[in-house]
Order: C-alpha cells, then structure tokens, then sequence
C-alpha cells in the first residue's frame, strides 16, 4: 500500500488549497492501494500547532504500519520529520518525495530553516517527482541527486477547461490575473501594469478581472484606489477551482506572473487551465511558465524582475502587442494555447505517472 503524505489539501473553506494534490491522489487511488494522511489550512497558529502535532502524530503511526510499503511524501520538508523518525525507529518502507516550489526555493525563513529536512529525506527517497524541466536542474542542482521523474503536478482537466461561449466586456482588452493575492504573486506588477496602460492615449483600454484573495487584500485594494483603477478593475475573491471556468472563459488574455522568487513558479497550473480554456497567457519569462509559453504562439512572455515593479512596464508591453493583433491571428493564438494544454491534461499526465511507478513498484503492490 501506498500512503500519501501532504501537508496542503483543500477543504469546504479553503477549496483551492493544494486542490492539485487532491486531483493526483484521486487519480493514482483509481490504478494503485493508496491511503492519505493528510492536513487542511488553518490561519490561527494555535490551532494550526495543535493540528500539525495530530497530523504527525498520524503520520508517524500509520508510516509505522506494516501494510505502509511506500510513503508518497507531497511537500518534503514538513513530512520529513515523521518519515525520517519511522527510518529512525528501523522502519522503512520505500520513500517516493514529489518536490514543489518551495521545497526548493525557500524564500521564507522557516522554509530556509527546514531546508535541512528536505535536503534528509532526498538521500533516503528511491524516487523523486518534479513538476517540470526547469525544476527538475534547478532541484537536481541544489540537492545533487540524478533520475526526477517529470510528472506535472496532476495535470489539467481538459474536459472540464475548455472553451465556451461567455460574455466579455466590448471594445476593450478582457484582462485576467488569477491567483493568490500575497507578497510575491505578482498583482501589483498587472495593477502597474493596467496603471501605465491607463496613463497612455494611444494604449488600448483594459479591463482586468482579479479573481483571488490573500494576506496582501488591504494592500492590494488601496493600490487600486491609488492608482485610480477603481473603475476598470473587478475583484472576486478566490473560488473553487470548479467555478473557475467562467471566469477564465471571460477573458481574451491571462496575466500570469507568477511567483516572484528566484526560481519563480515550479510549473504554474494557472496559466495551463487558462490555455485550456483557449486564452493565451502573458506569462514570467523564466521557471516553469516560460516551459510551456511559447512567444507569439500560444502567448508571450515579459520580464519579471522578482521584487523588481519595473516588470509592469514590461507586461504593458506585451499587452500592447496582444491588443495589436487581428481577429484571425487572436483565433489561432488561442487554438494554440488550448494546443498546449492538451499534452498537459490531466488523464494523459497521470496515466504516464502511474505507469512509471508500476512499473518500478508493481510487483512490490500486488
């Protein structure tokens, strides 16, 4: 049996939190024994310290147990601590770590100083998942081990994001960002972005749907008063990823980007559901967006500077040029990012990953 470790899954309240940890689950318990122990979002950190001691606590008994013959760890270094204790303890089933971004990027001091954790449990995993190419060397680099298996975080649901017939705002540019609104996400860099737009007669107009929610909400809605986009900016805050579809088919174009940390996004979901849906992404041009953007294809990418608000001017760029475009070359910009998420869909990507992990652990299943 293979239990599943993930200290990141949606519930009723929190919907899209580590909702791609929930689709891989659901998709590897159809074709493998899988078990999860997993952990939901909690904001207050009392309640959060007494539901992460339970969440080891289950973790570490049922790692224990002798029907446990792989552990699938989803975030290494916050599910190292009961693993590596049951090795410890002289149990030791086979350790299977899917890595994500800030496994690897540890842009925050807590990440940073549980760093050592996932640099413990990548000696002691027999096989490692990374969601693209670029996070495969970049991970690789850091941790100095060989062979990831390139597996993209569960796919997209292509019969689920697809395009359909919505009604969009006339005679301007339907402008998306949707994603987290924290420090780092990239919102205000589109807010600038929209502001420079705004600022220039001769720019097309724009209007952008903001579809998220976060720590920077105050932040973000005074920036739009600040710079006088109270009128061409709709905020939602953040839906299921099943009411997504909507929004995303609302837009002719997404503003995605991304992480604004040194690696950026490990592969970037978003941008893959928004293609599906037949809109082209605006995407940061480095990390695991700019492995499926391809410029003037299926959408263009911009300069991110991480911390750097000049990206705004750069994105607005971009806008301009998408903005530029005719009727046919808009049509065939979005055959192509639908194209795109195609080899991305979620059957597909999974089907090949669960392959691979019967193939290598097949016998030891049955």
């Amino acid at each position: 049996m293979i239990l599943m470790l993930s200290n990141m899954y949606p519930s009723a309240k929190y919907p899209n939190y580590g909702v791609f940890v929930k689709n891989l689950y659901e998709a590897m318990a159809q074709e493998l024994p899988m078990e999860q122990v997993v952990l939901n979002k909690h904001v207050n950190k009392w309640h959060k310290l007494r539901a992460y001691i339970a969440y080891f606590a289950k973790s570490f008994v049922h790692i224990m147990s002798r029907k446990t013959q792989i552990v699938f760890v989803s975030y290494a270094s916050y599910n190292a601590f009961p693993t590596l204790l049951a090795r410890a303890l002289g149990r030791r089933p086979l350790i299977i770590t899917n890595l994500h971004g800030s496994d690897v990027t540890t842009e925050s001091s807590l990440a940073q100083h549980l760093n050592f954790l996932t640099a413990a449990i990548l000696k002691h995993s027999d096989t490692v998942i990374v969601p693209s190419p670029s996070f495969k060397t970049m991970s690789e680099h850091k941790y100095g081990y060989s062979g990831a298996i390139v597996s993209p975080s569960g796919g997209v649901d292509t019969t689920y994001f697809k395009p359909q017939p919505a009604q969009k705002q006339p005679g301007v540019i339907n402008l998306g960002y949707i994603s987290r609104v924290d420090e780092n996400k990239g919102w205000n860099v589109v807010l600038g972005a929209v502001r420079d737009l705004m600022q220039d007669n001769a720019a097309p107009k724009v209007h952008l749907t903001l579809v998220g929610s976060g720590t920077a909400d105050a932040e973000c809605a005074q920036m739009i008063k600040d710079y006088g986009l109270s009128d061409v900016v709709t905020r939602i805050a953040m839906l299921p990823q099943a009411e997504l579809l909507g929004q995303y088919n609302k837009l002719d174009v997404l503003a995605f980007p991304g992480a604004g940390t040194a690696t950026g996004e490990s592969l970037g979901l978003v941008g893959l559901e928004a293609m599906a849906c037949g809109v082209p992404v605006i995407g940061a041009d480095y990390g695991g967006i700019a492995t499926y953007v391809e410029e003037g294809q299926n959408g263009y990418l911009f300069d991110r500077k991480p911390g750097d608000d000049s990206s705004s001017a750069s994105l607005a760029a971009k806008i301009r040029k998408f903005a530029g475009l005719d009727a046919d070359a808009r049509a065939a910009m979005a055959q192509n990012a639908r194209a795109t998420a195609l080899r991305y869909d979620a059957k597909k990507v999974n089907a090949e990953l669960v392959a691979k992990l019967k193939a290598k652990y097949g016998e030891l299943l049955q």
